[in-house]
């Protein structure tokens, strides 16, 4: 059997890597909180590839086949439908036909336990998976064939696959290195006797001259273009992916400081705003605050929240609650911007309209940090004698003397 078939290993640097190499719809993902209808993209652990010091992509594609259904040429309208919710019934495009193959994905993360550590181990496991040369190699730091890093540091792989049937690897073996390798190579051959539909065909409706004929001069206007919208949507998911790390991550610190595993302190960031004399990151050249502006309120994402992320957290319990308040106002924002670039697709490259939320990596550098906390090293206070002068008298002489000693 006639395939095509696509081999790709990299170096990933964010989540959004891994949804473009499977082709996982953006916009989709904030919208419903899941990568696709099927979870199927729900196997990776966005965290662990986000706190990882390197991470790698290993994907396999096979196309055996594409079916067309050729009938579909007449677009039959609804009647009484407003133009205004064209897009929200129709879409923008029709199925008109299948993919048929398999694809076969692993995402490894691996996170150094001595961060002293981590550019040796980037560039060992860049070797293994990728086999590019690195200047460390040449200092003997290690081989072309070391693996052990994925042994003595905290490695996460995770693999998903449609098609080939279950003949990937034996039952009782664990997904290494070397078992990803084989799967991979034979995976083509394994498609070729059990494949499934992939993905579908869209054609978008004005490609269909029967549109053009029933709508005739709304037929341009109807239809919205999706394509200009989809690099925004890109940047919008990895912020949602972003705070959604920082509102878990806040989580964890709250219940470690409430458990005194840990203690706040101010990030550098926040103290360097203090000694510059100002608590506000965001500023215009008026030194006032500013916030997102539209001149029609039915286009800006979400109504305004009671306070916007512009000042250092206070590095307490409260602090870092107010903080995944703001957090979760900032996901909604973007869940809410997504609707709105769905409605009107043009404000997508309208480079005078700003962004809904706080960028993450300011947001981040507004959050206080934990630290262990120690145990206290000061010296115990020896105990103050007792004045016993006159308690002789009172029987209370030998009392005192012991609690002393006490």
């Amino acid at each position: 059997m006639a395939q095509e078939v696509s081999y790709k290993t990299s170096v990933i640097d964010k989540v959004t890597d891994v949804t473009n190499a499977m082709n996982i719809n953006a916009a989709f993902s904030i919208k419903y909180d899941t990568f696709d209808a099927k979870g199927k993209g729900d196997f990776i652990n966005t965290s662990k590839i986000k706190e990882s010091d390197v991470s790698f992509l290993i994907s396999v594609k096979v196309v055996n086949q594409v079916i067309y259904d050729h009938s579909l040429t007449k677009f039959e309208p609804i009647a009484d439908i407003r133009p205004g919710n064209f897009a929200e019934v129709y879409g923008d495009c029709y199925i008109s036909g299948f993919q048929e193959g398999g694809e076969f994905t692993a995402v490894i993360s691996v996170k150094a336990k001595d961060h002293r550590k981590a550019a040796k181990i980037k560039a060992n496991a860049a070797i293994n998976f990728t086999k590019e040369k690195f200047t460390l190699e040449a200092e003997g730091d290690f081989g072309k064939d070391d693996q052990s890093f994925l042994e003595e540091n905290e490695t996460t792989v995770s693999v998903t696959w449609s098609g080939g049937g279950q003949d990937l690897k034996k039952p009782d073996e664990d997904w290494t290195l070397d078992t990803m390798r084989a799967a991979a190579l034979k995976f083509p051959d394994l498609v070729a006797q059990t494949p499934m539909r992939t993905h579908v065909i869209l054609t978008k409706y004005t490609a269909l001259r029967s549109f053009h004929t029933v709508m005739k001069a709304d037929a341009g206007s109807l239809n919205p273009n999706f394509e200009k919208a989809g690099v925004y949507t890109t940047v919008l998911q990895e912020a949602y992916l972003d705070f959604k790390t920082i509102a878990k991550n806040l989580q964890v610190l709250a219940f470690n400081v409430s458990t005194g595993t840990e203690i706040l302190i101010e990030s550098p960031a926040a103290r360097k705003l203090k000694e510059a004399g100002t608590t506000d990151i965001q500023k215009n050249e008026k030194g006032e605050a500013t916030e997102s502006e539209d001149d029609d309120a039915s286009l800006v994402a979400v109504g305004k929240p009671p306070r916007r992320a512009t000042k250092p957290y206070e590095p307490t319990i409260a602090g870092l609650e107010m903080a995944r308040q703001d957090a979760r106002f900032m996901l909604n924002r973007i869940v809410a911007e997504v609707d709105t670039v769905t409605r009107k697709p043009e404000l997508a490259v309208n480079e005078t309209r700003s962004l809904p939320y706080l960028a993450p990596f300011l947001f981040k550098e507004l959050l206080p940090e934990g630290k262990p906390a120690k145990e206290s090293t000061e010296p115990k206070t020896e105990p103050k004698a007792v004045d016993t002068v006159g308690a002789e008298d009172s029987g209370l002489g030998n009392l005192a003397g012991k609690i002393v000693r006490v």
